[in-house]
């Protein structure tokens, strides 16, 4: 039984706009896939611990609870990526066309030879950090 339908449906607008997989929202937020569903399906509420981890990754709580601000990508906020075990800081303030891209980038560099991988992460870092 749903209790809370109204927050699974936000959340899962946020994962969908943010993490190309529902897993990797899950390790971003710190919890389990299973515990994810749970607030996804509205069977849980997310408590204080969970809704500021969510902030970080720049859900806007009054968003999220209640539906009372428009959903907007964070301007200056951080969002934490990953791809094959790499990390990257991606300014929310990218377009979604941006974002596609990027991702096709991290699937590019997560295949190439360690060396050559670890300068090509750096150098996406910090073109992102401008």
């Amino acid at each position: 039984m749903s209790k809370f339908p109204e927050i699974g449906v936000r959340l899962r607008d946020f994962g969908d706009r943010n993490f190309s997989k529902m897993i990797d929202f899950a390790k971003a937020l710190g919890c389990s896939p299973q515990t994810l569903s749970k607030y996804l399906n509205g069977e849980r509420r997310p408590g204080n611990k969970m809704i500021e981890r969510l902030e970080k990754l720049g859900c806007n709580r009054q968003w999220l609870l209640f539906g009372t601000v428009e959903y907007k990508a964070p301007d200056t906020d951080l969002i934490v990526k990953e791809k094959g075990g790499m990390f990257f800081s991606m300014p929310g303030n990218i377009s979604e066309k941006e974002a596609k891209r990027l991702k096709e980038l991290f699937n590019l560099i997560a295949t190439a030879p360690a060396g050559e991988r670890e300068r090509l992460e750096e150098l996406v870092n910090i073109f992102l950090r401008r």
